[in-house]
């Protein structure tokens, strides 16, 4: 979606049939979409009103969405916040939109392998984030979409917060190619807030929350140019540059990860990273986090009580609900620790022998090899930033009156203390199991799960009419569904452009769980 890409990441490979000369910008008064039915108790607004620093609330869609409310056209809407890409989009869950004008330009965002995305036309009309106003916004109309994970949880869209230049926004540079270099109409909408006032600090900073497992909540602040009063310390904190200088992304260098203090040994696959060290993207389109299956098993092999299953389509790691394990992520010469809380998600309800029960999975991604592109190695979604307030500085746009070149930056302040995630583990894990079945042992699951697999291999229709069903992630808190079913190969129309973002693939894991979660959005 977003996210995963989907996002929630990685590169855009744009692939752009010859555009037709100017088209009229043509007056459209949606009459809705259809096909769409709003979810029964759809999300309420994020917020109530702006505040005079520009501080957003943002609402927290089961730890899986973090998101906030936007004006287009007159009528507001649910949009999915989104560092791992640019642009903005909308396909509202009424089906109605209001009045915009549409530039024919027709664009298609693909995510995940290709097969999931959104498919519209590249429009314009007013848009409004609390005071801020853009009298002409570009954005993408779409048509038809089968990324999971936003209409489906009552989430109307995905409001990009990348960079603006070059293939990290499809939308300028449709605009480009049909109006010219220098039109400036496919600008972001950060691109633009930042134009207004130049000499206003164009960084962005997030605050996200964590709710209790498996509820929504109000999800912390997003703010423009101002920093959030409790974590003003930010300021201070170590200025991390953007790797490589010139990305498309948000990607720093990460210095190290550790387990309950110990340091796992980190080896760059990619040219002319510093040794120790790999390239992390921080996405908040990405519900999890992703990296190498080798990294992966250094971590959760250090949980005490977890198991791997593998069975030859996937693999994962099985642990116990209420471990209180430290992982952290080291930037800056210093130690990000994540909540115990964020290393795990429920598994559905499991039935054995006519007695149903519930697991906890890992909620770190594994990937295969290469899965950056050779841009990225580790993608850091919500499961670390939910531990930090984070700010995405864009750099030298800012006219400060320096001569001092700054290319763009994020800064971390961590959110969670050490010394008190025990009994955080103890008091949100123990209330949220006293409304589910029991846990079974990460062990015993193992050995069932084993016993089953070497009996016959499993296909979903299989697992779906088994009295033996395997683990997979509870729809409701992590799963990114695909919303419709239709493919994505032949969503294009003659003469538009193809914006194909490819990202991280969540996998839901064995047997049943070999359907595929996206985890971003436009890098999705």
């Amino acid at each position: 979606m977003l996210s995963l890409s989907i996002p929630l990441f990685l590169a855009f490979l744009v692939c752009h049939p010859a555009l037709a000369v100017t088209i009229e910008f043509r007056k459209v008064v949606s009459g809705g979409k259809g096909g769409l039915a709003p979810p029964s108790g759809g999300l309420q607004p994020a917020y109530e009103g702006i505040s005079r620093l520009q501080e957003f609330e943002v609402g927290n869609v089961l730890d899986v969405r973090y998101t906030t409310n936007i004006t287009l056209s007159g009528q507001e809407f649910i949009v999915a916040l989104d560092t791992g890409s640019t642009d903005l989009w909308v396909y509202p869950v009424s089906g109605e939109l209001g009045e915009f004008n549409d530039t024919g330009i027709p664009l298609q965002l693909r995510y995940g392998d290709g097969s999931y995305g959104v498919r519209g036309n590249i429009s314009l009309a007013p848009f409004e984030l609390g005071n801020y106003s853009i009298p002409t916004q570009a954005f993408l109309d779409v048509h038809s979409s089968n990324v999971g994970g936003i209409s489906a949880v009552g989430i109307d869209g995905v409001l990009g917060l990348g960079f603006d230049q070059s293939f990290a926004s499809p939308i300028n540079l449709a605009i480009r190619q049909r109006y010219g270099a220098n039109s400036t109409l496919g600008q972001s909408v950060l691109k633009n807030i930042f134009t207004q006032d130049p000499s206003h600090p164009n960084f962005v900073a997030l605050d996200f929350t964590r709710a209790d497992d498996l509820e929504d909540t109000v999800g912390g602040t997003f703010s423009i140019g101002e920093y959030a009063e409790e974590w003003a310390a930010v300021r201070n904190a170590t200025k991390l540059p953007q790797y490589p200088e010139n990305g498309l992304r948000w990607t720093t260098l990460l210095e190290g990860i550790s387990v309950d203090g110990e340091n796992l040994t980190l080896r760059s696959t990619i040219r002319n990273v510093p040794e120790g060290h790999l390239v992390a993207l921080l996405d908040t389109g990405d519900p999890t986090a992703s990296m190498s299956f080798d990294l992966v098993d250094e971590i959760y092999s250090r949980v005490p009580g977890a198991v791997l299953y593998e069975d030859g389509f996937q693999r994962l790691w099985i642990l116990p609900c209420n471990t209180t394990t430290s992982v952290a992520f080291h930037f800056g010469g210093e130690a990000f620790p994540i909540h115990p809380l964020d290393l795990s998600v429920f598994s559905r309800t499991l039935t054995l022998g006519g007695q149903e029960y519930i697991a906890c999975l890992s909620a770190i991604m594994g990937a295969e090899e290469g899965w950056g592109l050779n841009e990225l190695e580790v993608s850091l979604g919500d499961t670390f930033l939910r531990n930090v307030y984070t700010v995405y500085d864009f750099g030298d746009d800012v006219d400060s009156g320096d001569d001092e070149t700054i290319g763009p930056y994020m800064q971390l302040l961590s959110q969670t203390d050490p010394e008190t995630v025990a009994l955080e583990v103890a008091r949100s894990r123990n209330r949220t199991m006293d409304t589910l079945p029991p846990e079974i042992p990460p062990v015993e699951l193992l050995e069932l799960l084993l016993a089953n697999s070497s009996a016959r291999a499993y296909t979903e229709e299989d697992a779906s009419s088994s009295q033996f069903e395997v683990p997979t992630y509870r729809p409701t808190a992590t799963s990114l569904a695909t919303d419709e079913e239709e493919s994505m190969e032949s969503a294009v129309e003659p003469g538009g452009s193809v914006a194909c973002a490819t990202s991280v693939v969540l996998v839901s894991f064995v047997m049943a769980l070999v359907h595929k979660l996206n985890t971003v959005f436009i890098d999705l």
